[in-house]
């Protein structure tokens, strides 16, 4: 599970560095308006943690840095589907959590 850790903290950091970028749109502020309360926050944070969690362990069964003979197109497609996932999922959560949200 570290390999997934690890794909999950460079996916983190890329898009940690575009951050700055995406927040500088000024109808970014009439999000916040959008937003009732910090406990909606909380439990979708919840809700995007089980979702990573359940990504990495399908890229783990799937990844194909174990592929064998019995290794299908449709194994693949189900650990690029995971990544892909997983990669929105990271997104969202650095945009929930960050201080200017």
């Amino acid at each position: 599970m570290e390999i997934n850790k690890n794909i999950e903290n460079a996916i983190k950091k890329e898009i940690q560095s575009g951050l700055g970028e995406y927040f500088s749109y000024a109808w970014r502020e009439k999000i916040c308006e959008m937003l009732e309360e910090e406990s909606k926050y909380a439990r979708l944070c919840d809700w995007i943690n089980e979702q990573i969690a359940e990504s990495n362990k399908l890229i783990g069964v799937f990844c194909p840095a174990d592929k064998n003979k019995e290794y299908t197109v449709s194994f693949f497609q189900t650990y690029l589907d995971e990544i892909q996932k997983l990669a929105v999922l990271v997104h969202l959560k650095e945009i929930l959590l960050d201080e200017r949200t």
